[in-house]
């Protein structure tokens, strides 16, 4: 489906109705309203530069480079509003995010969906551009319980060591505290799936041509998959990052 220049401009017209009653009400946000319309129609026309580009060579190798660099914007996100520091946290980060992002997104898309080009641009962007935004939105919370409390319970951590446990036994209670942070907003996520994000993706699959059928059955795999892949994301750098948290004689070392 194609939408012409004349919908778009009524699309557009569509604002006057906001904009109207910031003007008739004297609502303070004029400034930051503005701003923000601003500011999407720059990142959309962007984005939509670069995914064209992307649809037109339908390049594996591309659409590789693109994952790389889009898990590298996430990384930096994480670590940034996790407040840890950038070195050496974005090793650890970096890793578990473009693990998880390939494994999970690469079982969506070739056994699960059953494409014979698991890499096809048309499916390879939106699946990874899902999981990645899901990680972001989900393993913040996660990274900063684990090293937070590493760093105020360590009491707790060589009291653990000295009793004998091994350095994996120790951790575990930050390991933990962290997947209950990382899984409170995904529960939420989750109980407000049919009122939010359900709707959402139903109309678009079903503007896109999916049957109601195909639709529910890509929600369903799409919602398994970025909880499974902020789950694997966080794993995986918790023990990667425990070869930059952790010296040789099994101290903690401050990542803030």
């Amino acid at each position: 489906m194609d939408i012409p220049i004349s919908g778009i401009i009524i699309a557009v017209a569509l604002l006057l109705v906001p904009i109207l009653i910031i003007v008739r009400f004297k609502i303070p946000i004029a400034e930051q309203a503005m701003t923000a319309v601003v500011r999407v129609a720059i990142q959309l026309t962007l984005i939509t530069a670069y995914i064209f580009y992307l649809y037109e060579w339908n390049s594996p190798w591309a659409n590789l480079l693109w994952l790389v660099a889009m898990a590298a914007v996430t990384t930096y996100a994480l670590t940034t509003r996790s407040g840890l520091r950038k070195m050496p946290m974005l090793i650890p980060v970096g890793v578990g995010v473009l693990v998880s992002a390939l494994v999970v997104g690469l079982s969506v898309l070739w056994p699960v969906m059953h494409l014979s080009h698991p890499f096809e641009t048309r499916f390879f962007l939106p699946v990874m551009a899902m999981l990645l935004a899901a990680m972001l939105s989900t393993n913040v919370a996660g990274l900063r319980a684990y090293y937070h409390t590493a760093h105020d319970q360590q009491e707790q951590y060589y009291y653990l060591l000295g009793n004998g446990a091994s350095r994996t036994e120790a951790l575990t209670p930050f390991i933990r505290e962290a997947f209950v942070q990382t899984f409170k907003p995904q529960l939420a996520t989750l109980s407000a799936l049919g009122v939010v994000t359900l709707p959402l993706l139903l109309t678009a699959l079903l503007l896109g041509g999916c049957s109601p059928l195909e639709a529910a059955k890509l929600v369903l795999a799409i919602t398994c998959a970025t909880l499974c892949a902020s789950s694997l994301a966080l794993l995986i750098t918790l023990f990667v990052s425990n070869h930059f948290l952790i010296d040789k004689h099994n101290r903690l070392k401050n990542v803030f």
